[in-house]
């Protein structure tokens, strides 16, 4: 996907699970505009879905949604973006955010969201098992490894950002640490 400084998304790929939107049925070969939005600020494509910021604080999303991963209640692929979460008693410059995890996929996205100015550095922490990545991602980033406990309990948005394999584990944890009311949204991968 490639979003132009006038809210034009365009973009390219195989069609599948309405990855091009609902209009396509095809794979495309060359970028194709898909939709217009100036209160885009952000856009980003996974495997298996796609996640879109507006300047207002909202996530839209469409692809998709086995097993429910885009948090609405139900297991239905979507062909168009669908409103994922929205809070409007705060703005996104407001917003804390933890990342447990800060792996690959966890890197792409607090390097996007710190390159779009979006969120104060100061208002990211992360969670990570490695000392040595711990002080890499520190220095890298600018931002704060913190314990779980600290992370879920100052973090309004927590991303998790770790393989299948390790959740079992990390469930239990987090299930200690007082996740209610928290806004999870994941990209486990592996």
């Amino acid at each position: 996907f490639i979003l132009k400084k006038n809210g034009e998304v365009w973009g390219c790929g195989e069609y599948s699970f309405g990855k091009l939107g609902k209009k396509f049925n095809e794979s495309i070969l060359v970028p194709t505009f898909i939709l217009q939005d100036d209160q885009i600020t952000q856009i980003s494509s996974g495997g298996g879905h796609i996640l879109i910021l507006k300047k207002n604080g909202e996530v839209w999303g469409f692809r998709d949604n086995d097993g429910g991963i885009l948090g609405l209640k139900d297991d239905e692929h979507r062909y168009e973006p669908a409103l994922l979460m929205k809070d409007e008693n705060m703005l996104m410059d407001q917003y804390r955010l933890g990342f447990i995890g800060l792996g690959h996929m966890g890197q792409i996205l607090c390097e996007r969201i710190i390159r779009s100015q979006l969120i104060p550095r100061s208002q990211i922490q992360f969670v990570q098992r490695d000392p040595d990545r711990i002080r890499q991602n520190e220095q890298k980033y600018g931002i704060t490894a913190t314990s779980l406990k600290h992370l879920i309990a100052t973090s309004d948005i927590l991303f998790l950002c770790v393989r299948p394999v390790q959740m079992a584990r990390l469930a239990d944890e987090m299930g200690s640490c007082g996740m209610q009311n928290k806004k999870v949204l994941s990209i486990l991968s592996g």
